[in-house]
């Protein structure tokens, strides 16, 4: 068992966070851009063609003033998201780590399967109120 196992699950949280200040710094100057520049998605904008992720702040604005179904409408994986990608970066944190290795890549294959499949079904039929 290496020091970072031994260490309690806020201090891991914490040096995971550290050690991916780079990707969260980027993550928040993109929300400000969007914010400051009206464009929305950056991805968007700039290859005028919704990315897999569009709508997923609009749905969580939605749910936060209690309109689950427009939620779902703005995007039907809003909900898993966010935990997809915390595990993807905090794979070694204590309670992720008790998964086999095994088992997380068969939930990373199948998070990003269910991803691309829904990101096929919005291209297909519209994306709805994107």
């Amino acid at each position: 068992m290496d020091e970072f196992e031994k260490l309690p699950f806020y201090k891991q949280w914490f040096i995971t966070i550290k050690k991916n200040y780079a990707v969260i710094i980027i993550c928040i100057i993109a929300v400000f851009l969007m914010y400051f520049t009206g464009y929305g998605c950056l991805i968007r904008h700039v290859i005028h063609h919704p990315c897999p992720s569009c709508g997923v702040s609009r749905a969580w604005i939605c749910l936060l003033h209690g309109h689950i179904k427009e939620a779902l409408e703005y995007h039907p994986l809003f909900l898993f998201l966010p935990l997809f990608v915390l595990c993807c970066v905090s794979h070694n944190i204590k309670p992720i780590s008790y998964i086999p290795r095994k088992i997380q890549m068969v939930l990373f294959v199948l998070g990003l399967f269910l991803i691309a499949l829904v990101y096929i079904y919005r291209i297909i039929n519209g994306f709805g109120p994107v």
